[in-house]
């Protein structure tokens, strides 16, 4: 059966989004240390030093003390901006979940095209809850972001939702079409050379989404309902405007 445009774009897209969300963390380490290297380095460290100095002339030790304590609770204190933050999250996995378990998927066609509106209207909503949130912290060091670091967090945010979106459609996709032609999809092949796999690939997509929900969802969740570990819970959310808010800190 021939594969539809949509499904091949479907599938590049999400291969090329599951790449760039690999390379995001080093890429991003990459761009904040360009400057430092063996040889600057020393320098960089004593201006750091200069200005901690500086600062500490100009704020009084209580001051400072109490900048730190707020800016480090502020998001443990407030209840009302962490509960938007969990609002956010089950949107984001309600998303996946309704794509997994409700979509009507034919093998090597496309997506229904309520999942794709359905993406779109989630995506921003928890855009919009992300920025709301920080505006209630206004004023305060958490909840300032530069323009770059901004654009950077909304652009990996996305494509992280989407990487989730993605890996739900994928699975219903792949268990639709090994429910077709089980045996077809129980092997692969490398320069004419044939492996088989210990299952058909419908069934390993299914391990894969149990995987995702063992070791991002549940801990995602319970981290950033049980208010611990908040940059965790953040990454593994993608709350990536709300995390590059408190990296910018």
């Amino acid at each position: 059966e021939e594969v539809s445009s949509s499904a091949k774009a479907f599938t590049l897209c999400s291969v090329i989004t599951s790449g760039l969300c690999s390379a995001a963390g080093p890429l991003m380490a990459a761009i904040k240390f360009r400057h430092i290297d063996a040889g600057n380095y020393a320098e960089v460290a004593e201006n750091m030093d200069d200005a901690k100095r500086k600062y500490k002339e100009l704020v009084p030790d209580k001051e400072e003390e109490e900048a730190i304590e707020t800016t480090e609770d502020q998001l443990k204190t407030r209840h009302g901006a962490r509960i938007l933050l969990v609002m956010a999250s089950m949107l984001y996995w309600g998303t996946a979940a309704a794509v997994y378990f409700s979509a009507d998927v034919t093998c090597g066609q496309a997506l229904p095209a309520w999942t794709y509106v359905l993406f779109a209207v989630v995506t921003v909503c928890t855009v919009g809850l992300e920025l709301f949130t920080l505006r209630s912290l206004a004023g305060k060091p958490l909840g300032r972001v530069d323009n770059l670091a901004m654009v950077m967090a909304v652009g990996f945010g996305r494509m992280g939702q989407f990487d989730s979106f993605s890996d739900a459609a994928g699975a219903r996709i792949m268990q639709a079409c090994a429910a077709e032609d089980p045996e077809f999809f129980s092997w692969f092949s490398v320069w004419g050379h044939k492996f088989p796999l210990p299952t058909d690939l419908g069934t390993l997509m299914t391990v894969g989404v149990v995987l995702i929900i063992v070791f991002q969802l549940l801990p995602g969740l319970v981290l950033l309902i049980g208010n611990f570990q908040l940059p965790v819970a953040m990454k593994m959310n993608e709350l990536t405007i709300v995390l590059a808010a408190m990296e910018n800190h």
